[in-house]
């Protein structure tokens, strides 16, 4: 059987470009439940404050407006290849791991991948989307 296995690796933006793309901390979205004493009421709120966009930079490399494609590697029988950030841009990686895979539907081969439906070929879409870069309708 004919296979291609795609695999991708992921980067966060710098802490201060996911930072600058949350909206500013709304003390009235916290939930106070049934507190009442005013100390605890300000405790909650800076506690909140101080944790207001730490998931997002936490895990800036796991969503597409927050991370980049670093690299995308290829495995087709005993060949290996890889597209990185260090070679090419981000948009050009893109545009070249579509080729790759439409080179390789047009072949018959199946392309498999752990998790590749589920976060890879999303990503790569989506920040094909948000670069400008064409996503093919295939």
């Amino acid at each position: 059987m004919n296979t291609l296995i795609l695999d991708i690796e992921t980067l966060a933006m710098p802490e201060a470009e996911i930072r600058a793309k949350l909206p500013p901390f709304d003390p009235n979205k916290v939930k106070l439940g049934v507190l009442k004493d005013t100390d605890k009421i300000r405790a909650k709120l800076a506690e909140a404050e101080a944790e207001h966009g730490n998931d997002e930079v936490r895990e800036g490399a796991l969503h597409a407006t927050t991370g980049t494609l670093a690299i995308v590697g290829f495995r087709h029988g005993e060949g290996v290849k890889q597209y990185h950030i260090g070679e090419m841009t981000e948009a050009a990686i893109i545009e070249a791991t579509f080729t790759e895979i439409l080179f390789a539907l047009d072949r018959g081969t199946i392309i498999s991948g752990y998790f590749i439906k589920g976060f890879d070929l999303p990503f790569i879409v989506q920040r094909a989307w948000l670069l400008g870069v064409k996503v093919p309708p295939r």
